[in-house]
């Protein structure tokens, strides 16, 4: 299939994946929501994250009423410093930046907030809770698991046993920077979402990305997703995956014991991602200023760094070479709200096909899709 892309305006993109949602029985405030930080994924240069998501997973899972379109989060507050988030089975996006939002709230007035997220669908991509978080002065770290949804293989093994586990770091900068500074990363060497991006585009998968059962890489995507054969490897693959894979343990350890949710190896696996977002006012321990400064040190420090042509990035690398964590979101961001969002020919085709059968108006519908 063509690796070829379609560049689409983000407002057309947005109103777009709106009226799609719509057309699934979402409401219109939560379809505006969704859509946004599904667009905003995409914008951010992060398409495994972004509108395929919708084709790829979520419209399946609306017509199987495991997301409920229509569902709002719940919140029970614990203390002046946790709160309690159940999802409702609703979708991810709408649930994590509620829970965002109120841990927000929480850290301004007291410092600190401990925001327990369950009985959530996919909560998208994390570093746009974290980027929330930032924009309202906050630190933020989350850990997400999800126990019934496994495709990361201990060392050793080529069995799938773990979900991707990601976790994500944030800071705000104050002005010291452009951006605030933002690691968002799975404990697998990549993300679930960058294998089923190579279902569209016919990309071959990198070497340790994939372990086959025998050993050795995997490089058919395709054979990953439709005939379930191999597991992604841990974070540090062949080389260093025992450290992915420790993180991985206790990110779910940690998501499953301050959410109530699964942990693999249950009989009875609870639905959905579960979650620990933790938010912290920075402004409690030094001042803006202070904080700004030391953001701009170590921008500064790393642009000085010597960078070597013939060092490699590695196949996964989404970031340039001398690019500090959270620039390469901030400079994808500016260049396509300028240029368009680019897509996957398949993705749009793809989008376009649910949205026709699902009755959403032609001049709703990009050109292209």
């Amino acid at each position: 299939m063509s690796d070829a892309h379609l560049t689409v305006p983000e407002g057309a993109l947005t109103a777009f994946m709106t009226a799609l949602l719509g057309s699934m029985a979402t409401p219109p405030a939560t379809a505006a929501t969704v859509a946004e930080l599904l667009v905003g994924a995409d914008l951010a240069g992060h398409t495994s994250h972004g509108v395929r998501q919708l084709h790829s997973r979520y419209a399946a899972e609306i017509d199987a009423g495991v997301i409920d379109p229509t569902a709002e989060p719940t919140m029970t507050t614990k203390s002046a410093h946790a709160v309690q988030v159940d999802g409702e089975r609703a979708f991810g996006h709408l649930v994590g930046a509620a829970a965002t939002d109120a841990g927000i709230e929480m850290a301004t007035d007291e410092g600190v907030a401990l925001v327990s997220i369950a009985n959530t669908a996919h909560i998208g991509r994390v570093g746009a809770f974290a980027e929330q978080a930032a924009a309202a002065g906050c630190a933020f770290i989350g850990l997400v698991a999800n126990p019934a949804s496994a495709y990361v293989a201990p060392p050793g093994s080529a069995q799938r046993r773990f979900s991707t586990n990601p976790i994500c770091l944030g800071m705000p900068t104050f002005d010291g920077l452009a951006f605030p500074l933002i690691a968002d990363l799975s404990t697998s060497q990549v993300a679930h979402g960058k294998i089923k991006e190579r279902t569209v585009t016919g990309e071959a998968l990198p070497a340790d990305w994939v372990v086959r059962a025998g050993g050795g890489d995997l490089r058919d995507a395709d054979a990953f997703e439709t005939d379930g054969a191999g597991a992604l490897r841990p974070l540090g693959g062949a080389t260093a995956g025992h450290k992915g894979y420790a993180l991985a343990v206790l990110n779910e350890v940690f998501a499953a014991v301050m959410t109530g949710g699964s942990i693999s190896g249950m009989d009875e696996i609870v639905f959905g991602n579960h979650a620990l977002f933790v938010l912290i006012d920075p402004t409690t321990f030094a001042p803006r200023g202070i904080i700004a400064d030391r953001a701009e040190t170590i921008g500064r420090y790393i642009r000085e760094t010597v960078i070597d042509p013939d060092v490699s990035l590695g196949a996964a690398a989404d970031a340039g070479a001398g690019l500090l964590p959270g620039e390469p979101e901030h400079r994808a961001r500016a260049r396509q709200r300028q240029s368009g969002v680019q897509l996957p020919v398949g993705d749009a085709q793809r989008l376009g096909a649910i949205a026709r059968e699902r009755g959403v108006p032609a001049a709703d519908i990009p050109a292209g899709f």
